[in-house]
């Protein structure tokens, strides 16, 4: 069952997001990117797993991602 902890972390991603744009913590140009994107998603423009990934949020928090493979067989 990937995908529960899969979406417990988009789901933490996406408030941490919210407490640092909300408090100021982000980079100018970071917290006005992500804006725009929520904007869009809000208006209907784009579908919400369009845009930014969560690899891409993550980064710009300082999270680094690791990918593992999947075991053979």
């Amino acid at each position: 069952m990937e995908a529960i902890p899969r979406m417990e972390a988009q789901e933490t991603l996406q408030f941490v997001t919210a407490v640092a744009l909300g408090s100021g913590t982000m980079k100018q140009g970071q917290s006005r990117t992500i804006m725009n994107q929520l904007q869009r998603q809000a208006r209907g423009k784009v579908k919400p797993n369009q845009g930014l990934s969560s690899e891409a949020v993550a980064a710009m928090h300082g999270i680094r991602f690791v990918v593992e493979g999947k075991p053979d067989g």
